[in-house]
């Protein structure tokens, strides 16, 4: 679609909304760099179509403006770049970024239009989605965001179908908890991207090695935020180290692949996975053959998928294993099972007074991911993972190195 420009020179609001259309829709870049910053909104909606026609990211959050005779609703547009606007300069040093801006009316008073900025840099930065609907108003203050007029700025948003974030004091944790869709995070341990879902942002780590994941188990939990959600196309060893590295003090939601129907399932890690009691009635506890003067390093064997795991070392060998249902197991009990293995290693650890333990998974890679939230990292235990290639167990990390 061509656009217009003769319509410059003589605008009006019937040909600015003829302009508008023509340059959502077209792919001539040259008449796009020639539409004027002194047009707001069609300025706005120029760079906004360079930003999409050279697959570039941007963010757009808006803001509302009361007072002068007339309430509004305005928008600004944040993306890569370095933006001499002086409005930009109190984002930029809170964040320590850079990052351009244009907003679709620049007819406003006030810094309150800094909560939308900050919520767009945000989410450019951490590739999150600002929820539907949200207004902002809030001027930044040394660690928090103020709203002048609240009431009045609430009410008129209210009228409009809208939700205002702001408030007399607003964290900046109250921000990002607001603000933002979770994500939808799909760790990829594979070396190509065939049939990755639609809707998750992929984080590769390719094919995982036969020596030691600490490093990246650590950097794949440090791109992690408290709010996404996490999926995991990989070993369940991998899932084990991943919870134990997040640990326990935040909750996290894991999505557990389906094989029969294709879906992603969500179960939480909560603080109940680690309540310790005598409640033992979903797993079994195998330590016929276990003789406590001998060495005290010892093999223990979780078995709750369909493939029987072996021993990774020659050490005495204990064996938690699901009752029954083995591979088959419902999403709804992975919590209580997960629960009951932590406290069965507990019973086993002041039972027998082990020094080190050497694990190996044979389990859901949503319940691993359960269980290493739930043990963490201060259990003195080797993690060996199975490779089919060599038909032998790796030992990959210790879930002390974690700690360090």
């Amino acid at each position: 679609m061509t656009i217009n420009l003769e319509y410059l020179d003589n605008l009006n609001n019937k040909r600015r909304e003829i302009l508008i259309e023509q340059i959502k829709n077209t792919h001539d870049v040259e008449s796009l760099k020639k539409i004027p910053k002194s047009e707001d909104l069609l300025y706005y909606c120029a760079q906004k179509r360079l930003l999409e026609l050279y697959n570039k990211p941007y963010k757009e959050a808006e803001f509302v403006v009361v007072g002068n005779r007339q309430n509004k609703f305005s928008k600004l547009l944040v993306f890569e770049g370095n933006s001499e606007d002086i409005r930009a300069k109190k984002i930029k040093d809170f964040l320590k970024c850079t990052f351009d801006v244009v907003f679709d009316d620049n007819n406003f008073a006030g810094d309150s239009y800094q909560l939308a900025m900050y919520a767009a840099v945000y989410a450019l930065i951490y590739d999150r989605n600002i929820k539907e609907n949200l207004v902002f108003s809030g001027e930044l203050k040394t660690d928090h965001f103020y709203t002048s007029k609240f009431e009045e700025k609430n009410n008129f948003c209210t009228k409009n179908k809208k939700q205002l974030i702001g408030g007399e004091f607003l964290s900046i944790t109250e921000v990002k908890g607001k603000s933002f869709k979770p994500r939808k995070v799909l760790i990829w341990a594979k070396d190509d991207d065939s049939k990755t879902p639609v809707g998750f942002k992929i984080s590769k780590i390719g094919i995982l090695p036969k020596q030691s994941w600490v490093n990246i188990i650590k950097e794949t939990a440090s791109k992690i935020l408290p709010d996404d959600y996490l999926a995991l196309n990989g070993p369940s060893t991998f899932a084990f180290g991943l919870g134990a590295e997040l640990g326990s003090t935040r909750s996290y939601t894991f999505l557990n692949f389906d094989d029969s129907t294709g879906d992603y399932n969500p179960i939480t890690a909560t603080r109940s996975l680690k309540e310790i009691n005598n409640k033992i009635d979903k797993i079994n506890i195998d330590d016929t053959n276990v003789d406590n003067t001998a060495d005290k390093n010892i093999n223990i064997l979780f078995y709750f998928a369909s493939h029987a795991p072996k021993p990774p070392t020659n050490k005495q060998n204990i064996i938690i294993e699901a009752k029954d249902k083995k591979g088959f197991i419902p999403l709804e009990e992975y919590g209580e099972i997960v629960r009951q293995i932590n406290s069965a290693i507990n019973m086993i650890k002041m039972q027998y007074k082990f020094d080190s333990f050497n694990l190996v998974f044979s389990m859901p890679v949503g319940m691993a991911f359960l269980l290493g939230w739930a043990v963490g990292k201060f259990l003195n235990a080797d993690v060996y993972n199975y490779f089919p290639d060599t038909s032998q167990y790796y030992k990959v990390f210790n879930l002390k190195e974690l700690g360090h």
